[in-house]
């Protein structure tokens, strides 16, 4: 009997430190989340906010990124990130050296906000459309250009690529997930935060 007894407590010692177990796994791995996405709520609970936008947020990784720029036959002294989320990716590339001016442009003002508190001397945010902004005020120079365009419709993407097209100087490059109305330059596989081998169209301004 008291065998009996000792098997039972300890199938139960064990069952509560699975359960403890798997609990702090979860809060461990959330905690992580909100740590790099501390205004992540927003992305649920703000959509009515951005109704006539598509603000589905995923990124490109620092790898992917890497693997373009490498790509490419010039080096940049900008770079400018459409739809920047939190940030991180106009960060990582202000680090290069020859980047002197990284800029991300963003609608959802919550992302935004927490990405301004990252800003550095040669890295800053704009919450706005980018239809309503001149960017030939933003750069006198080529730019390198990271636009996650694979959620919009196509009328928001031939205005942007149009506005981008018509507005950034010769020898800039434009890099996006779903093609545009211009001449193809190349097109690669890169890692996104959905998917290793994701398809980006790569355009370069004559």
């Amino acid at each position: 009997m008291q065998q009996l007894i000792l098997v039972i407590l300890l199938i139960l010692l064990i069952l509560v430190f699975v359960v403890f177990f798997v609990f702090f796994k979860f809060n461990s791995t959330f905690s992580n989340i909100k740590k790099k996405y501390p205004k992540i709520k927003y992305i649920f609970t703000d959509k009515d906010k951005y109704s006539n936008y598509k603000i589905t947020y995923g990124e490109m990784t620092y790898n992917g990124i890497d693997k373009l720029y490498k790509s490419l036959d010039s080096k940049f002294e900008y770079f400018l990130d459409l739809g920047s989320g939190n940030g991180h990716l106009c960060l990582y590339m202000a680090e290069k050296p020859e980047i002197k001016k990284s800029v991300g442009i963003e609608i959802v003002t919550e992302r935004y906000e927490f990405a301004n508190t990252l800003k550095t001397d040669n890295v800053s945010f704009i919450n706005d459309d980018i239809l309503n902004i001149n960017i030939k005020d933003l750069f006198d120079k080529p730019v390198f250009v990271w636009w996650s365009n694979l959620c919009f419709s196509k009328e928001s993407i031939d205005k942007i690529a149009q506005k981008l097209l018509s507005e950034l100087k010769p020898g800039s490059i434009i890099c996006c997930s779903n093609p545009i109305n211009y001449k193809l330059h190349n097109k690669k596989k890169a890692q996104m935060s959905w998917g290793k081998n994701s398809e980006v169209y790569i355009y370069k301004l004559e």
